[in-house]
């Protein structure tokens, strides 16, 4: 159970004094702490793309999350004609969903202040995502370490609840763009908001997609930390009966196909983006990592649906779902590994012990088979038949823009993007 791990994007500078005419002559500090605030985010996505592994993501995040309100600042005196672009505003940054050619090519010039704020928003929510990554990555197999007490389990078990959280956070961020931000940039402005020329990282499909892999790995979280107790007791007494703190197996597979069904849906969509002409395909490593991620949770719900069906005397169907556990899991043994996923060897080895768990539980309920309940054992497709419909963990967080740290909403109370959209220029600038 992993997190998918973003590399963040870097961004060209950008002055806003030498963009708008401060009308009012009331802005001037505004403009310029709103420049120096831009500058902020500039370098330290600089600064964290030459770094190495110690990354300070907590960094990131406060850096644009401190933009954020200046952003919306300079949008809504925009709006209100406070400020007006001495001509349409253009912003570069580099693409890190698309493949390596767009990758290591120049950073991509869209023009508008939408265009700035979507990538904004999804600088934030990788940065989320990473930081759970860190977390997830700082904690290694925690469950299995017979040595650790009861109550440093539990904080480890917090701070995987921490990552699980912060995802769901992410998730939010990112649906907020294509639920929110690009209707008001079509409203304002249909041709720069549906622009040919937009990095795939901007297109509907990558960003429906996005909120469902963090979702995705906030749910495969939040199952690891279900288990974490009865995983601890199951090392303590080997070949023991599932332990009294285990939860229900038939719940287990319940949400494994949940996890499923987000993994596969993200994956319909990355697919569905390219097959539609994005610009340039999406990263092999996304796309890999949505193919293992379906195909490990389904495994993983065969398997608990399997030893539910066995533990309700159902020998045959349970034998059935085990078998085809067992061949799903044999199947993503010699899947290469990524930058997303963990090492090779991790990934062989965590499969390995999957794969001789489920074998284990495959001999059990055969020796009751064959000596007392001599069961048929339906086919795969008769199994992926009784596949029950998935239950979600957690939801993820909705996420509204900050107010706006000057400009006519802020003094009135209220930010409504929906209204500051009437503005009759809009279009030209957005």
């Amino acid at each position: 159970m992993s997190v998918y791990y973003y590399e963040l994007p870097t961004t060209g500078a950008v002055t806003f004094g030498d963009l708008l005419d401060d009308r009012t002559g009331t802005h001037t500090e505004d403009v310029s702490n709103t420049s120096s605030s831009r500058a902020q985010v500039r370098g330290i996505l600089k600064e964290t793309k030459r770094m190495g592994a110690e990354k300070d993501y907590l960094r990131v995040i406060k850096v644009v999350e401190d933009y954020l309100p200046h952003l919306g600042g300079i949008m809504d005196c925009v709006f209100a004609e406070e400020l007006m672009p001495y001509s349409e505003p253009k912003f570069s940054w580099r693409s890190t969903l698309s493949s390596h050619l767009l990758k290591n090519s120049p950073r991509v010039e869209g023009t508008g202040f939408y265009y700035e704020l979507c990538f904004c928003l999804l600088t934030y929510a990788y940065g989320l995502c990473d930081l759970a990554h860190a977390t997830v990555a700082s904690l290694g197999n925690y469950e299995q370490e017979g040595y650790l007490s009861e109550a440093e389990r539990k904080e480890k078990d917090e701070q995987l609840n921490f990552a699980a959280r912060t995802l769901c956070k992410a998730a939010g961020i990112f649906k907020s763009i294509p639920d929110a931000i690009l209707p008001q940039w079509a409203k304002v402005n249909s041709a720069s908001s549906k622009g040919k020329d937009r990095p795939p990282d901007l297109s509907p499909e990558v960003l429906a997609t996005l909120p469902k892999v963090a979702m995705a790995d906030a749910n495969g979280l939040a199952i690891r930390k279900l288990m974490s107790r009865s995983v601890a007791e199951s090392i303590a007494v080997p070949g023991a009966p599932l332990p009294k703190s285990h939860p229900a197996p038939s719940l287990l597979g319940k949400l494994w196909i949940h996890v499923h069904t987000e993994y596969a849906t993200a994956r319909s969509l990355v697919n569905k983006s390219t097959a539609l002409g994005v610009r340039d395909e999406v990263d092999a490593d996304l796309r890999k990592y949505l193919e293992h991620g379906a195909a490990h949770a389904l495994a993983m719900a065969f398997k608990w649906f399997g030893i539910d069906a066995g533990e309700r005397g159902r020998n045959g169907v349970a034998m059935a779902f085990l078998t085809a556990a067992k061949e799903d899991l044999a199947e993503l043994k010699d899947v290469k590994g990524t930058s997303a996923l963990e090492s090779k060897s991790q990934q062989k080895e965590a499969i390995a012990e999957e794969i001789d768990s489920v074998t284990q539980w495959f001999g059990r309920y055969k020796v009751a088979n064959d000596s007392i309940t001599f069961q048929d054992v339906p086919s795969k497709a008769q199994v992926r038949a009784m596949i029950p419909d998935g239950v979600a963990v957690l939801k993820l967080q909705l996420f509204s823009l900050p107010k706006a740290a000057f400009g006519p909403t802020s003094r009135m109370g209220e930010s409504t993007v929906e209204e500051q959209a009437d503005y009759v220029r809009a279009g030209q600038y957005f």
